[in-house]
């Protein structure tokens, strides 16, 4: 099962209601008075007994999955015995015994026609899963547990800064983690150094990246985010004495100094110790079959696409190309209008730009497009200088809170990324109508938990990609900048579908920098500079180009099959409803909702 922890979900520019609706059964055909809705009929209820067998089966498979797992059941759920789960020791290094195919057996037993349509949708998402892992359990992994985007070094500055202490016992399993990153580290360095010799290691540039990263690290010293973070949480926990905080303060900063950062500076020696051994371009594609096969099944998990690397990069053309065509139509045919909101925006803040504001406006100005939340409680958060450094590329990030606590979150933004003109869209992006506004929307309908087992990136940046877009709809515009969110909106989907078109061309076809300059009309140094970029994170681009893709195609099936009838409202629904999936499946159920069941 491809399981990760669950910490952040980030804007790269990844990381974050209303009552369950009545699903009662059908109206009996005969009766003329009764219509039941669109909604009605779709979210049908299934038999009783086969439910309560499938529920059951679905709490033991969430239960054994954290089984092990101190640190993704930390971040998944606040109070574990509420969930059956009895809370295991902090061990980064114990081994999963989740079996995949003893799980999708005993899922093959169900009815799936039985079942109530949330019940369908779980046991669709179980089965694809699960038979995707079991038929890419012998492709090798081509990316390192120390990789650029995701690795662990940089993990651990986001655990230090989120690791929340609700009880005594997380602020001891917590220095358990920090004790145990020397001994983790070595074993991951070992495994780095099988990767090289069997071929598979990184281009010495990219290692260059890599190192630099545990160097920010490690060179902070007292300053250190490991410290300076852990102290303010501690000092905020009301459950401990103050000599008992002071000695749990002195016992993280000597784990830090005398065995954190030290574990930082022979790892990074270790890695500059296999420099001259690893690939010379760091695309996947020059690994060859090995290369393509292990691109598909990261394609899929970055995109939440269901067909071929090849289909996927043709339908990604047509999009690109659809709105090139439109966004050139746009200027032309309003080129005075246009020019005036260049003028403007030269010397204006297109929109407002502090993060308060911007998501106290949306808060309570997005009922006319998406439907309401329940009340929710969030703050804004902003990363020190020193960890910014370790997130270059992140403007913002939300952080998603356990399922049991999903009324509190936290939207943590970058000072230092320079990036006022585009407030508006990054905070939308994170918050209303984006990630977090998404995530309360669904865990309100009260999900089955084994829901969150399941990462769709595809699903959820781009629902946060295309909410932005729409959101800026909302935002009353000055006369003369009338026409920006139209500019915005397709500018946006320009830009994503073509970073995602470039991340196939590298890591699937194998074309060079040189080739990305010829192709997409860059000068020498853009183009190395993006080739970089793609290399440092392959695939991550594809979760936003994507899923903005697939939300643009849904939204046009559900025009064309509602015809008239179709409510923007409504659609927006039905997506949140649904809630996170492949795009595969998401289209069919959108077939059914307008078609009627």
């Amino acid at each position: 099962m491809k399981k990760s922890v669950k910490i952040i979900s980030l804007c790269l520019c990844f990381a974050l209601a209303i009552p369950f609706a009545a699903c009662g059964q059908k109206a009996p055909i005969d009766d003329p008075i009764e219509e039941l809705t669109r909604r009605e009929k779709f979210w049908t209820a299934g038999d009783e007994k086969e439910n309560e067998a499938f529920t059951s089966f679905t709490k033991r498979v969430f239960q054994k999955a954290y089984a092990n797992d101190m640190l993704n059941l930390h971040f998944t759920v606040k109070e574990p015995e509420n969930y059956g789960i009895e809370r295991p020791a902090m061990d980064l290094m114990a081994e999963s015994d989740f079996d995949d195919q003893a799980i999708l057996d005993e899922l093959n037993a169900f009815d799936f026609n039985s079942l109530s349509r949330e019940n369908q949708i779980t046991y669709s998402i179980i089965k694809e899963d699960l038979t995707d892992s079991v038929s890419w359990r012998d492709i090798p992994s081509l990316e390192s547990s120390f990789s650029y985007a995701s690795g662990l070094q940089t993990n651990l500055v986001t655990f230090a800064t989120e690791y929340e202490f609700f009880i005594e016992q997380d602020i001891k399993d917590y220095l358990d983690m920090m004790n145990q990153i020397p001994e983790c580290f070595a074993l991951l360095l070992s495994e780095e150094a099988a990767r090289v010799e069997e071929g598979y290691g990184y281009p010495d540039f990219l290692l260059d990246d890599i190192i630099s990263q545990f160097s920010d690290v490690s060179s902070e010293g007292e300053e250190s985010c490991f410290i300076s973070a852990f102290d303010e949480r501690v000092d905020a926990f009301d459950g401990v004495s103050d000599s008992q905080k002071r000695a749990y303060k002195e016992e993280n900063k000597a784990i830090v100094l005398e065995k954190v950062f030290p574990a930082y500076e022979e790892t990074a020696k270790g890695l500059a110790a296999l420099k001259g051994k690893g690939s010379l371009s760091g695309s996947l594609s020059e690994f060859g079959e090995e290369g393509k096969a292990y691109y598909e099944m990261k394609m899929k998990g970055k995109s939440s696409y269901n067909g071929t690397v090849d289909q996927l990069y043709k339908e990604l053309s047509e999009f690109y190309a659809e709105n090139l065509t439109t966004f050139q139509n746009f200027v032309e045919s309003s080129q005075a209008v246009y020019n005036q909101y260049r003028t403007w925006a030269s010397g204006n803040a297109v929109t407002p730009t502090d993060p308060v504001e911007i998501l106290d406006f949306y808060s309570a100005n997005l009922s006319c497009l998406f439907p309401p939340i329940e009340d929710t409680t969030y703050s804004v958060k902003y990363l020190s200088k020193s960890i910014a450094a370790t997130m270059p590329t992140t403007l913002a990030y939300y952080l998603i809170p356990q399922i049991d606590n999903y009324r509190n979150g936290s939207i943590t933004v970058n000072p230092y990324a320079g990036d006022d003109a585009g407030a508006m869209n990054t905070l939308c992006h994170e918050g209303y109508p984006g990630h977090f506004y998404q995530n309360v929307y669904f865990m309100s309908r009260e999900p089955d938990p084994v829901r969150t087992l399941f990462s769709f990136s595809g699903y959820t940046e781009g629902w946060a990609v295309y909410a932005a877009n729409r959101a800026a709809y909302v935002y009353e515009y000055p006369a003369s900048a009338c026409y920006y969110y139209r500019f915005d909106e397709i500018n946006s989907s320009l830009n994503y579908a073509i970073c995602a078109l470039m991340d196939i061309d590298v890591h699937y076809y194998g074309k060079t920098a040189a080739d990305l300059a010829v192709t997409y009309q860059l000068d020498e140094e853009e183009a190395e500079e993006v080739y970089r970029s793609l290399v440092q994170m392959p695939g991550v681009y594809l979760s936003y180009g994507v899923g903005c893709c697939e939300m643009y195609a849904l939204r046009k099936k559900a025009i064309a099959l509602a015809g008239v009838s179709f409510d923007e409202l409504e659609f927006h629904q039905f997506i949140l409803e649904v809630g996170p999936c492949n795009f595969g499946l998401l289209f069919s159920l959108a077939q059914e909702f307008y078609q009627g069941v």
